[in-house]
């Protein structure tokens, strides 16, 4: 699917490696067509596609090419600017390392994983990767620091800022949205084609653009507010955790069922990807869910149907085994 949003975009390969200096917007401006978006978003599954095929490997031990996969998937992810797709590699793979283990991480791998977070994924991804002004830096020509990171880091994890702007300004003299926003959840996913009038997707930063910094993240409890007040938090909050514990006792049922473990290694990043930038859209909330979980839960009901068709052939075999004494 990755291949394909390539080939049908009409991307220049070149655009792929914004490290090179191409402008983050490339790929966005020379995609042609609705379908690209779909091919786009297919992008968040890669993850939790690798996670499968390392789970359901003949010999449970890692090495360099168990690791190779994630490397390459990851420098594709780095390219294209897409941090949060390199989150939910650098988190959820350590993630299903213990738990696959039945282990407990060291002090220095969680330091490890913070430090890679937070100068590679948030810090240098963010410096190198083009702008929307179409500024853009090239490894070697732009140096790149721990003062450079902390700054790409702050000007992109602003969640205070979006949070107490919205407050302040809805719902006087901005009125609660009345679940407008929520209306992309049903619009969005209808082609143009199909569609030629649909109204434009309405993404909750649009009403704000002029109050706040450029790139500033907008947190998933800002949207629910946006649209119904505090009892929106509440209510949000509520399927958040019913989501979450859903997925806890999941695991807690059987620590050893490989879905399981792929599901909860992808939710922690998962988590953060939706403080930072879930609020944005409530469709990119769901989409995200779909293109991250589904695919574990499809291979989830895979092998509990093999399971099961195991079991009667078994038990098929017992009968006529009966029949024929």
């Amino acid at each position: 699917l990755v291949s394909l949003w390539i080939v049908v975009a009409r991307i220049p390969l070149e655009a792929l490696w914004i490290f090179g200096g191409a402008n983050y917007g490339d790929a966005f401006t020379l995609a042609e067509g609705t379908q690209v978006g779909y091919l786009y978003g297919a992008r968040e599954a890669l993850p939790a596609c690798l996670l499968l095929f390392t789970a359901t490997r003949p010999r449970k031990r890692w090495t360099l090419m168990t690791v190779l996969p994630f490397l390459v998937v990851g420098l594709l992810f780095a390219g294209t600017g897409g941090r949060t797709r390199v989150l939910l590699l650098v988190i959820s793979a350590p993630v299903f390392y213990y738990l696959e283990r039945a282990e407990r991480p060291k002090l220095w791998s969680i330091a490890l994983v913070i430090f890679l977070i937070f100068y590679v994924v948030v810090g240098g991804i963010g410096f190198y990767r083009g702008t929307d002004l179409g500024a853009s830096r090239a490894i070697g020509t732009d140096q790149y620091g721990v003062t450079d990171a902390w700054d790409t880091f702050v000007e992109g994890s602003q969640l205070a800022v979006s949070t107490s702007l919205v407050v302040r300004y809805v719902p006087d003299p901005i009125d609660y949205f009345r679940g407008a926003s929520f209306l992309n959840l049903v619009t969005q996913p209808i082609p143009r084609f199909l569609w030629p009038d649909k109204p434009g997707t309405l993404v909750v930063g649009d009403a704000f653009a002029g109050l706040w910094p450029r790139g500033t993240a907008m947190p998933f409890w800002v949207v629910f507010y946006l649209n119904f007040g505090p009892f929106g938090i509440l209510a949000g909050m509520l399927l958040l955790g019913l989501f979450s514990r859903w997925l806890y006792n999941l695991y807690r049922r059987a620590p050893e069922d490989i879905p399981a473990q792929v599901a909860v290694a992808l939710y922690f990043p998962w988590m953060v990807h939706i403080y930072g930038r879930g609020g944005l859209n409530p469709g990119y909330l769901i989409y995200s869910v779909i293109y991250v979980f589904v695919p574990v839960l499809a291979m989830s009901w895979l092998m509990r149907r093999r399971a099961q068709k195991r079991q009667e052939i078994v038990a098929d075999h017992g009968v006529r085994a009966l029949g024929s004494r």
